[in-house]
């Protein structure tokens, strides 16, 4: 969906007064008259937020998380801590891109929208105006209360100390998921931590980053049943570091699908559906699956053979061939510490993302890229979005803005 008019006056979009900002977003080119003293450099303050807030997946109310200098105002909040605490049930909390970390944990007990602009913006084109990502500075949990609250397009920030993710000795900031019906969506991850001391069921990760990052159960957690993972990338570049931890007993239902897995990971569950994935891993001894009786396995593609998921298992080991790298990713701007990097190579006809293999492969697709529900770069959600504001010069009192938005997928 893409707008782009122009000549329309101001009073006939947004009657509200400019200078007390009015709480509306534009989805048009605008012609603006000044009012009192908001002028140009007012108005392009007022329009750097990214994300409109007419969109789907937006609940009740909507309020603003901005920590930028000059867009104070009424429902617009410094912190995600206190815009929480102000929210109703089934209120938006869009939180703006900002250089400054949203410092402080914040523990939700309410159902909310919760969403960033997304991150890696400057990678993909269109994506958003401001191309800063809404970085979040400490924990956030979500207790009893906070069922079918969904967290969507940020960057969660590991802190200083956070950045080797090993769930034996991480000291960085958490996700902590306590009740069940909880939603990751499209966000940069470090550490999930998720269990409490009852059972929960039905939390979902989907189409993450973590780089590097680990999805744990809580220690001493209940069971947990139905946590899905799906369309993530794990990249790690740390042997032996864990990247999905499941302790005995805790687990139900769960499934991995569709999910790439890069350098160095190692792989405990049990009870699970590995499905669909790809593992490229650094070295034979780089990666490991826990090999459990209780998991099936099927269509995955692993560079080397892994355990529990030898040929024979509806599995499949990649031949001599395509075990390069260039094979397997596009590469696209040669940095694997961007998503991008990992979509499918379109220069061979032997890639195994995209190859079957096997007979009796289901040819899906395999990894972040693939399913019905693939990995979208730059952790864009489907909200409108600006991605381009041009202004001509004055004339008189008045000047001509040209504003283009979008939904991304």
């Amino acid at each position: 969906m893409l707008n782009e008019m122009t000549g329309k006056n101001l009073d006939s979009v947004c009657p509200s007064d400019v200078t007390g900002y009015g709480g509306y977003f534009f989805s048009a080119g605008c012609c603006f008259r000044k009012r009192k003293a908001a002028g140009r450099a007012a108005l392009f303050l007022l329009l750097l937020p990214a994300l409109f807030f007419s969109g789907g997946g937006v609940y009740g109310g909507v309020l603003r998380v901005n920590n930028n200098s000059g867009m104070e105002g009424a429902g617009v909040y410094s912190s995600l801590a206190a815009a929480v605490a102000a929210a109703q049930p089934d209120d938006t909390i869009h939180v703006e891109g900002s250089v400054t970390p949203y410092a402080g944990d914040v523990t939700v007990t309410k159902k909310l929208f919760i969403a960033g602009p997304g991150y890696f913006l400057p990678n993909s084109a269109e994506t958003q105006y401001n191309k800063e990502p809404a970085r979040i500075n400490g924990n956030i949990t979500f207790e009893a209360g906070s069922e079918g609250t969904t967290l969507a397009s940020v960057m969660h920030h590991a802190g200083a100390t956070g950045y080797q993710v090993n769930t034996a000795s991480y000291a960085g900031n958490r996700i902590i998921v306590k009740t069940g019906n909880i939603s990751l969506v499209s966000c940069r991850l470090f550490y999930v931590e998720v269990g409490a001391a009852t059972p929960i069921a039905n939390v979902t990760v989907q189409r993450c980053f973590f780089n590097p990052g680990v999805i744990t159960t809580a220690t001493g957690a209940a069971n947990i049943s139905n946590l899905l993972i799906n369309n993530c990338l794990f990249r790690n570049d740390y042997s032996g570091y864990r990247v999905i931890y499941g302790a005995t007993g805790t687990q139900t239902g769960w499934r991995i699908s569709q999910c790439t897995f890069y350098q160095y990971f190692t792989i405990t569950v049990e009870n699970t559906a590995v499905v669909n994935n790809a593992f490229f891993a650094a070295s034979a001894a780089a990666g490991t699956l826990t090999v459990s009786s209780t998991n099936t396995y099927s269509n995955n593609v692993m560079r080397y053979v892994l355990g529990g998921m030898a040929n024979g298992v509806n599995s499949n080991t990649v031949p001599a061939t395509t075990v390069t790298e260039d094979k397997w990713f596009s590469r696209t701007g040669s940095d694997a510490a961007v998503d991008i990097f990992f979509t499918s190579a379109t220069s061979t006809t032997d890639c195994p993302l995209r190859s079957s293999l096997n007979p009796g492969d289901d040819t899906q697709s395999k990894g972040m890229y693939g399913g019905g529900n693939p990995y979208v770069p730059a952790g864009l959600f489907a909200l409108p979005a600006v991605y381009d504001i041009r202004m001509d010069a004055e004339v008189g009192d008045q000047f001509n803005m040209v504003i283009k938005a979008k939904t991304h997928h």
